[in-house]
């Protein structure tokens, strides 16, 4: 007697072995990271650029820093974080930057970034014309956390 086995069941189990995998990855990955919060904030810049910096150290570089945006660009924010045990990697961390228009949230983005041995850096950016003039805000939280906010103005010229 043979039996048979649905497409579904095969594709339900599969995806349940995954999701075990996933999950166990993820339990191993959080128990060897770095608690990060707005105490292992080094510094923080709202820039017109966002570029490539030579040499050792950090790898991007601002340029540009301001707080005042025209409609043409992006608004870009740099952030580096540190912590006390540098020979210690800080592991994968979901960060994501909100954008504020006002009090209302016109865009947000969500990346799992790998924290290796400080300092490390995370940039997000945001075309300024997606936010149109006015006074913005940009939030960064990492792991669902709040870490800081940066706040600044978008002129039409």
């Amino acid at each position: 007697m043979r039996s048979v086995i649905s497409r579904e069941k095969v594709f339900r189990d599969g995806r349940r072995c995954l999701q075990a995998g996933l999950l166990a990855a993820s339990v191993f990955l959080v128990s060897c990271s770095v608690a990060i919060n707005k105490d292992n904030v080094k510094s923080s810049v709202l820039a017109k650029e966002i570029a490539a910096a030579g040499g050792e150290g950090p790898v991007w570089a601002a340029k540009g820093e301001t707080s005042v945006f025209s409609l043409e660009g992006k608004a870009n924010l740099l952030t580096m974080f540190t912590w006390p045990q540098i020979d210690k990697a800080g592991g994968a961390h979901i960060v994501e930057h909100k954008w504020y228009t006002n009090d209302t949230m016109v865009s947000s983005s969500k990346e799992l970034a790998a924290f290796g041995k400080p300092p490390v850096q995370v940039m997000g950016s945001i075309p300024t014309a997606k936010l149109g003039p006015g006074k913005h805000r940009v939030e960064l939280c990492v792991g669902g956390e709040f870490v800081l906010a940066k706040e600044f103005e978008i002129k039409e010229k």
